[in-house]
């Protein structure tokens, strides 16, 4: 009876928010009558401060039966949401979609809206601990999402060393790899906006920290230290490239120079870069050093597609 009368006040929900996209043209914010609905407690203000959990979601009328109201509801009161922003009921809202919808249905879109309104109204602590717990338990966050909420930590006073350790909590995750696509935002605005050291520095907290997430428990040892080996080059390799793209040539061979340590295979794309950083700065013996590795030293020649 209860499984009953739960799919009954979701599906009536569902037919309130559908006809209210049709009656928005006649009656004007007809939207907000759902909002107001789910906001509206059933308790006083005082019963509520009495209440010993202190839950915001105390007296909501959708949790009397354990409620969950289903994606294209939740979507709707997140669209108003966005429209008319209050923190106390962005709150709520978000516990009971963590409280009451199945992890499943919980889509990337609706955790999109969750984030952008967290961000676009500037709710720091709040959507840290929020992101947190959607990490913790692996929902279904985009590498998009998560990227623009670190982005937005990072920018946020106080919350820079917050952000860099969000990105560590990725290898918990199935949706999320730490590579250098998810990290470069992180590393432009540092090159942009602090010091050579500091861009070192991150480099080298990143480089510690690194690893597959997740997803990769099932696989072979070798197809993970081949991934891992992978996405090492790629952080190199973009790292560098734009360190060059802002003539910081003296910071792109400490980079370089790391990566040779590695000792992969080297690569045309390789020799070329250390030639045009050792040009740049006019290092005339370490130019003729690689320009011999490549072109004279090698009696085989190296393979021109490489």
């Amino acid at each position: 009876m209860r499984e009953k009368n739960v799919d009954e006040v979701r599906m009536l929900c569902l037919a309130l928010i559908n006809s209210s996209y049709e009656l928005n043209d006649i009656i004007p914010n007809i939207e907000m009558m759902m909002y107001r609905i789910f906001m509206s407690p059933q308790l006083t203000k005082e019963a509520r401060q009495k209440s010993e959990e202190g839950d915001l979601l105390e007296g909501n009328l959708f949790c009397k039966e354990n409620v969950n109201l289903g994606p294209a509801v939740y979507r709707s009161l997140l669209e108003t949401m966005a429209l008319y922003p209050k923190k106390k009921h962005f709150k709520k809202l978000i516990q009971h979609v963590i409280r009451y919808e199945d992890k499943e249905n919980i889509t990337p879109e609706l955790l999109h809206l969750i984030t952008y309104i967290g961000i676009d109204q500037g709710y720091p602590i709040l959507m840290g601990h929020t992101m947190k717990y959607f990490l913790a338990n692996d929902y279904q966050v985009s590498p998009r999402v998560f990227r623009d909420f670190v982005l937005f930590l990072e920018r946020s006073k106080g919350f820079e060393e917050d952000a860099k350790r969000f990105v560590s909590l990725t290898s918990d995750t199935t949706h999320i790899q730490m590579n250098y696509e998810l990290l470069r935002p992180l590393f432009i605005r540092t090159i942009q906006n602090k010091t050579g050291q500091e861009v070192l520095k991150l480099f080298e907290q990143f480089r510690k920290t690194l690893k597959l997430n997740a997803s990769w428990k099932d696989n072979s040892p070798t197809e993970k230290s081949e991934a891992l080996r992978n996405i090492k080059i790629e952080v190199y390799d973009g790292l560098i490239k734009d360190l060059l793209a802002v003539h910081a040539h003296q910071l792109s061979q400490v980079i370089y120079n790391e990566k040779m340590k590695e000792k992969y295979t080297m690569t045309m794309g390789d020799h070329l870069t250390g030639m045009e950083i050792y040009a740049v700065q006019k290092m005339l013996p370490e130019y003729q050093t690689k320009f011999k590795e490549v072109f004279v030293a090698n009696t085989d020649g190296f393979p021109i597609d490489q």
